[in-house]
């Protein structure tokens, strides 16, 4: 069963939910769900729901499709952002969501953001690469810019996209963190990638060879996602889009299990349902 790291709550006409029997149907065992989002990125979406009116309708959505994990999408900057975070962990969320629309990764409010979820245990899921959102803001989003990251020990977090179109500067970072952790015992930071597509068709399987070949085909850090939206989620179309990402990684010679780890098992390994597969 493959398990969908990427699926986003947006303010858009439903047109097709999800059961969880459509879902087991074609192959889709779970994913994360990400809430509205905060109103911040309210120019392409709408009027943003208020915090607490966010997170209820994350958790109604739980209740009707049960295979989806809640991801409370979050913004670091607002002065009661802890306060919703809390909340947020009392109600049952597994980790953040964050996009770096107006700040950079090492502001220190996310810094400060990070730090809390260190102490509860909780993941962060960041957007990065290029952002279609209609401002100046993907600056904010370019990899070398979570570097900062590195101060903060013990943190798990994932760059999404595989930061198309800085592909390479994502991979790049990836090392860096693994090799710090590598070289010291005492480092406990994890950073993963998600490859939900952001990459083009056109670009899909360099990006892959890329990334994957980098890793030794044996990383347990790398997540599929497909983007796509709750309220017009279509289990077959997700289905197809694992299934080409696992043509590609069969031709790079991985694994039948190295393979399910990214389709299914990392993203359980990144909200702390596994441990090892």
């Amino acid at each position: 069963m493959i398990h969908d790291c990427h699926v986003h709550m947006m303010r858009e006409q439903a047109n097709h939910i999800a059961s969880k029997d459509e879902m087991i149907e074609h192959g889709i065992g779970g994913g994360q769900l990400i809430s509205y989002p905060p109103d911040s990125f309210s120019l392409f979406y709408g009027e943003a729901y208020e915090a607490q009116e966010r997170l209820d309708k994350l958790f109604e959505a739980i209740d009707k499709v049960p295979l989806f994990y809640p991801l409370y999408w979050i913004d670091p900057t607002e002065d009661d952002c802890i306060a919703q975070a809390e909340q947020a962990v009392k109600m049952g969320v597994v980790g953040f969501k964050i996009i770096c629309t107006h700040f950079y990764p090492g502001d220190e409010r996310v810094l400060d953001f990070a730090r809390f979820c260190v102490e509860k245990e909780k993941p962060i899921f960041f957007h990065s690469g290029i952002l279609y959102d209609g401002k100046v803001s993907s600056k904010y989003s370019n990899p070398i810019g979570f570097e900062d990251l590195i101060q903060i020990n013990g943190l798990k977090f994932s760059l999404a996209h595989i930061s198309w179109p800085w592909v390479d500067q994502c991979i790049a970072l990836f090392g860096k963190f693994n090799n710090t952790a590598a070289r010291r015992d005492d480092f406990k930071t994890e950073m993963y990638i998600d490859i939900t597509p952001g990459t083009p068709a056109c670009y899909r399987q360099d990006s892959l060879y890329k990334l994957l070949s980098f890793s030794g085909f044996d990383t347990k850090k790398v997540m599929f996602g497909s983007d796509a939206r709750f309220l017009n989620y279509y289990p077959e179309a997700v289905s197809k889009t694992a299934k080409n990402d696992d043509e590609i990684m069969a031709g790079l010679g991985m694994t039948e299990q190295q393979r399910e780890n990214v389709l299914k098992n990392n993203m359980l390994r990144f909200i702390g349902k596994i441990n090892e597969a």
